[in-house]
């Protein structure tokens, strides 16, 4: 074939190559809409029950009803300044737990100046009833709306609520309480069986007072163990005098140390202290006296003049013996003034005690409340090498 004629000359692959196709790309499926169609909601019935609801309120009133059980067996207890004392007694009331605990706490002695009150699951009630029973009081709280739902709140891990019984003390009064009028204070059995009081107290020739009630069956007499409308009183001695110095003390020791060391029989000595109100200072008076190893005797005819001269305390030794009164002591130390018995004196430090005569009756008392202790001046800076040992615990 001659192709240089030719202006437009074929190419063999063009003419045998296929012709392009063109395949349109496919378009993107559209998915059929629907349109919500609206049904009418199925009616309700009106006797459909919550079985879960049901359960668990069956449940929860199940437990309460067991707590409750439980909490109706445990014991009230008196819960006041750092006492806890369980309640055993179901028919006490409170006025019987008020006298009962009275003696360990005396300011519950006055009936009309203490009030009462329950403690329980969280919640207070005053009580109004003294004369009622506690464990009622108990149980009637426990019965209450409030206490059952105080009950609800609490936690399987909480502790099971405490009964706190507690008494408050609504008044104080210093003084004398005055008698109400159904006590009488008489100075003879025969004004008492005059009184118009069911209860006299009535002093009597041996010191004690004693109580007089009278009833429908008789007249009933016995000593006193208790008035609370008078003060409490107690034994005890206040020196108005400067205490006896400690040299004039040791004055005394060394003379009564020179008497047991010097004779063989270990005699015993005697001393009287004296308050000069002249010179306002003590002085020491040795009597004549005749001494044995048991006893001394003294002549007093050579006293001092009572007017200047006040005798304080009388003084005797017990020469190696035991610091004790004896019976003689006490048969002669009757007069109103203070006596003192020094005993062990051939021991570095003897033994010293001192007693009080007052009316006829002896009450021994520390002998530094009426001598002047022997203690020195000593370094301070000894104190900063002691020091408390502390034991490491176990």
């Amino acid at each position: 074939m001659n192709t240089e004629n030719n202006p437009n000359p074929m190419n063999l692959d063009e003419l045998f190559a296929s012709p392009a196709t063109t395949v349109p790309e496919p378009s993107p499926a559209v998915e059929p809409q629907f349109s919500p169609v609206s049904e009418p909601a199925a009616p309700k019935p009106d006797n459909i029950v919550d079985l879960f609801g049901a359960v668990v309120e069956q449940s929860e009133e199940d437990t309460l009803t067991e707590l409750m059980a439980k909490i109706a067996q445990s014991r009230p207890v008196f819960d006041y300044a750092s006492i806890q004392n369980e309640i055993k007694d179901a028919d006490m009331n409170f006025e019987q737990l008020r006298v009962k605990m009275s003696a360990d706490c005396p300011e519950l002695e006055a009936r009309a100046h203490v009030s009462w009150s329950l403690s329980y699951a969280g919640f207070s009630e005053r009580i109004t009833d003294v004369n009622s029973t506690i464990y009622d009081a108990k149980s009637k709280m426990e019965q209450s709306k409030k206490f059952k739902d105080a009950l609800k709140k609490r936690k399987p891990a909480d502790k099971l609520p405490v009964c706190s019984v507690k008494p408050t003390v609504t008044a104080q009064k210093k003084g004398i309480l005055p008698f109400p009028a159904y006590k009488a204070v008489c100075e003879s059995v025969d004004a008492a069986e005059k009184a118009n009081a069911p209860i006299c107290y009535i002093p009597s020739q041996d010191g004690q007072i004693y109580e007089m009630r009278r009833n429908e069956i008789g007249t009933f007499i016995a000593p006193s163990s208790k008035i609370v409308e008078l003060d409490m009183i107690r034994a005890g001695f206040q020196m108005n005098l400067p205490r006896l110095p400690a040299a004039k003390l040791a004055e005394i020791i060394s003379f009564f140390r020179h008497v047991c060391v010097t004779h063989d029989n270990c005699m015993e000595a005697l001393v009287n202290v004296y308050w000069d109100r002249v010179e306002q200072e003590y002085i020491l008076h040795v009597p004549a006296q005749q001494a044995t190893a048991v006893s001394v005797e003294t002549d007093l005819s050579d006293r001092p003049d009572e007017n200047r001269y006040l005798l304080v305390m009388e003084v005797h030794s017990h020469n190696m013996m035991a610091a004790r009164f004896s019976r003689t002591d006490d048969a002669d130390e009757q007069a109103t003034r203070l006596y003192m018995v020094i005993g062990r004196l051939d021991r570095f430090y003897p033994e010293i005690r001192c007693r009080f005569a007052c009316g006829g009756q002896h009450i021994e008392i520390p002998a530094e409340q009426v001598c002047e202790r022997t203690d020195v001046p000593f370094s301070t800076a000894w104190l900063t090498a002691v020091h408390a040992h502390r034991r490491e615990a176990a």
